[in-house]
């Protein structure tokens, strides 16, 4: 049998399907938090989707001839039944995505799956997408409007697999006429926020009344690396030991690992400046120190442990969550929340103090846009006007600038002293301006070459 790879019309994630080299896990991603593959067939009952027989066979019991008429390549995902259109898709996009984002597509089109088993992607339309939303609506009619949030993600990861099918039939005939449901306006509220310097002082406060407490360790340490360093949540459970340097020159780093990167724009190399309390080198030793006390001694040992009880902890899994420790200590320093009092006011969460770091930089005129990029790791503009929230401060100095170009200038101090107006600046007289003449460049004859030269020459 010859290299799967070679074969014509058929894919790497093809060879990656048959491959009998692709280890069990949970969902299609060939990476996890512990470093071990997945087998994409062993998960198709997870997904609730049917895989033909054939597909999964061992690699020995499947010839060249079945191999090259399998139905499973990307090209022809247009004809496939949707379970099958989807097990390759999915297979396809694990080897370019996080664990994290493979779990969402598996669980989206698990409920896709049921309302579409059977039909090829060819036969679905735009009225078959409105019916599976109207269905879906009255499944969830009792979940407060957070349903239409989930059928959106849902249609959402319908709309990448049918592009991905025929973009030509999705942009002609079906995207024209797709709309996303509209969500509640309970549930449209801001996502991320920034601290004003009130907020800054009152929050660093309430850690230093509550850092000797070991129950609030982990999340004030890690909150002030999220605000310090731009680092998400989930990208410092993620990392290990082996990822940490505090004696590198000419400064101390960590680097965010790909397993906990969100993209690969994100991985990068951050920077801990701050031996104090508050600074982000103060907070990377303080759980340096205590991943080690915990038993985390080997450099593949997480930061951040699993906590399996009150006194043991596992190092080779990390940490879940630290959100019950860090809401207590934002009560007590009077942050929002949302509320039935409240319903359009977010509530501040562990990933804002990324908001809150990108925003500082993206405010201050003397870091650059490519500075603040490589710290949070972008790329598109769109995730820079996402993360920007300009804080009052700064509103009212660009109000105030543009209040004094329009002639209000009462509210800006003036750039000159009072005493000393401003000379105006003498206008100095234009030198008349000489013609310049001409000069044709005198004839030079063109000599007259003998023809015959050359034979004299060779007698």
């Amino acid at each position: 049998m010859s290299d799967p790879k070679v074969l014509k019309n058929h894919t790497y994630a093809v060879e990656y399907l048959l491959s009998g080299t692709a280890d069990k896990s949970t969902g299609f991603s060939r990476h996890t938090e512990t470093g071990a593959h997945n087998d994409p067939l062993a998960s198709s009952a997870q997904l609730g989707l049917a895989f033909p027989a054939s597909a999964s066979a061992s690699t020995e019991e499947i010839d060249e001839d079945n191999l090259r008429n399998y139905p499973a390549a990307l090209s022809e995902l247009n004809t496939l039944p949707f379970q099958l259109a989807a097990e390759t898709w999915v297979t396809q996009k694990a080897l370019s995505v996080s664990p994290k984002t493979t779990k969402f597509l598996n669980d989206n089109l698990r409920m896709l799956g049921r309302h579409f088993e059977g039909k090829k992607l060819a036969q679905i339309s735009i009225s078959e997408i409105e019916k599976y939303q109207q269905k879906r609506l009255k499944e969830c009619e009792n979940l407060d409007g957070l349903g239409i949030v989930s059928i959106n993600h849902e249609c959402g990861v319908l709309r990448q697999l049918l592009k991905r099918a025929d973009v030509k039939r999705w942009e002609n005939v079906i995207g024209p006429h797709y709309h996303e449901l509209i969500k509640p306006r309970h549930l449209n509220v801001q996502v991320g926020q920034a601290m004003t310097p009130a907020m800054e002082k009152t929050l660093l406060e309430v850690f230093a009344q509550h850092i000797d407490r070991p129950f609030y360790t982990v999340a004030i340490c890690a909150s002030i690396l999220s605000w310090r360093t731009t680092a998400g949540p989930g990208e410092l459970k993620s990392l290990k030991l082996e990822d940490i340097d505090l004696n590198g020159q000419p400064r101390p780093t960590f680097t965010i690992p790909r397993r906990g990167a969100k993209r690969w724009t994100r991985e990068r190399t951050l920077v801990l400046v701050g031996e104090d309390f508050g600074g982000a080198l103060w907070a990377m030793r303080t759980l340096v120190d205590r991943a080690r006390a915990f038993g985390c001694l080997r450099p593949e040992h997480y930061l951040i442990p699993f906590q399996i009880d009150r006194a043991h902890y596992d190092p080779t899994q990390p940490c879940t969550t630290w959100r019950r420790a860090l809401d207590q200590m934002l009560n007590l320093a009077d942050f929002p929340h949302k509320s039935r009092q409240m319903p359009n006011v977010a509530s501040w969460r562990a990933y804002d103090f990324r908001h809150h770091a990108v925003t500082k930089l993206l405010e201050n005129p003397r870091i650059s846009l490519t500075t603040a990029i490589h710290l949070a790791g972008w790329i598109s503009p769109g995730m820079i006007k996402k993360y920007s929230h300009a804080r009052l401060e700064a509103m009212e100095e660009g109000a105030l600038v543009l209040a004094g170009e329009s002639g209000d200038s009462s509210k800006r101090q003036p750039e000159t002293p009072v005493d000393k107006p401003v000379q105006p600046v003498k206008k100095c007289a234009a030198r008349p301006v000489q013609a310049v003449k001409k000069i044709k460049p005198a004839h030079t004859p063109r000599p007259q070459h003998n023809r015959n030269h050359w034979l004299f020459a060779t007698r």
